[in-house]
């Protein structure tokens, strides 16, 4: 009996120690993994902690909610971990188009939006393709979020656009948009240069793309056209005919002054000649003397003895006393 109870207590007494060393053997693996755990814990979160910012962007530190007022620029940087949050933010050149699609935005500065709709001087509504470039500004990345939130574009930027865009093209009449499509552009331009001035961000510029009517409106300017372009070419065929006219004009009278100027000749001439002749005639009659009269015709007889024959009732007296002598 008192064997058996040995032997009971050295078997309950084995079992005890086999227990205890396998809680041991737990314990210390236990250990080991918990060390290793926080080891890898402390080693990802010094790791994590390191940031690189990219080019082109700036990183906005957020601590416990708020933002700090200086910006990581691009490069290798190290933040707390549990309290400091980095929002990597682009500040490169943004541009807005306003040309009606319905694509979102490319993600790399390029934002899309629908065409400005604009009502003219008369109410009459057509819409304004336009391009809007501008870039925030670095430094003050912290103030834009704090103030206006990550998406600032559509609550400050995008009610400067439309207002300014609506204000100018309001000033107009449909029928002459295109006429004035430069001096809206400019003005659009020149505005938006004062509305950014006291905003976080560079204006870049603003380009008017396209000026889309309403198509009845359209039809009107297009016959206006046609009309001014015929009225034009009959200008030209009226000037045709005018210079035609005048070089006909010009041709007659030089015609004429040519004919006259020959007639004028021709009479100068025949004076010339006239005068020439009278004067011939005039030294003539000079030189012929009663005794130059007489030795001419003494000079032309021949000695012949004229013979006179004479009608019926009618004589002849014929003096030739005179040759004689």
């Amino acid at each position: 009996m008192t064997d058996k109870i040995t032997s009971i207590l050295d078997r309950v007494a084995q079992q005890q120690r086999q227990t205890t060393g396998k809680h041991t053997m737990n314990i210390a693996g236990f250990k080991l993994v918990l060390v290793g755990a926080a080891a890898l814990f402390v080693l990802v979160t010094v790791l994590g902690s390191f940031y690189t910012i990219e080019s082109g962007k700036v990183g906005v530190i957020q601590t416990f909610g708020r933002y700090q007022e200086a910006v990581s620029q691009p490069g290798l940087h190290w933040k707390r971990p549990f309290i400091d949050t980095v929002l990597e933010k682009d500040v490169k050149l943004q541009t807005a188009n306003y040309a009606g699609s319905d694509d979102p935005d490319d993600g790399d500065g390029i934002i899309n939006k629908p065409h400005l709709d604009v009502l003219d001087a008369k109410n009459v509504s057509y819409d304004i393709e336009l391009s809007v470039m501008f870039t925030p500004v670095a430094e003050k990345m912290p103030e834009i979020l704090s103030t206006y939130g990550e998406n600032y574009f559509d609550k400050k930027i995008n009610p400067i656009v439309r207002d300014v865009v609506r204000d100018v093209g309001g000033k107009y009449s449909v029928e002459t948009i295109s006429d004035h499509r430069d001096a809206i552009n400019s003005e659009i331009r020149s505005r938006l240069v004062e509305e950014f001035k006291p905003l976080p961000f560079i204006f870049g510029d603003a380009a008017l793309r396209k000026l889309q009517l309403p198509q009845n409106i359209m039809q009107k300017i297009v016959a206006v056209q046609e009309a001014k372009q015929e009225e034009e070419r009959l200008k030209i065929i009226n000037r045709q005919a005018e210079q035609n006219k005048q070089i006909t004009i010009t041709n007659a009278e030089a015609e004429k002054a040519k004919q006259i100027i020959a007639a004028q000749a021709e009479a100068e001439s025949v004076l010339t000649k006239a005068k020439a002749q009278a004067e011939a005639n005039e030294r003539i009659s000079a030189s012929l003397t009663p005794l130059l009269v007489k030795q001419n015709q003494v000079d032309k007889w021949s000695g012949a003895v004229p013979t006179v024959m004479s009608g019926e009732g009618t004589g002849l007296l014929f003096n030739m006393g005179e040759i004689g002598k």
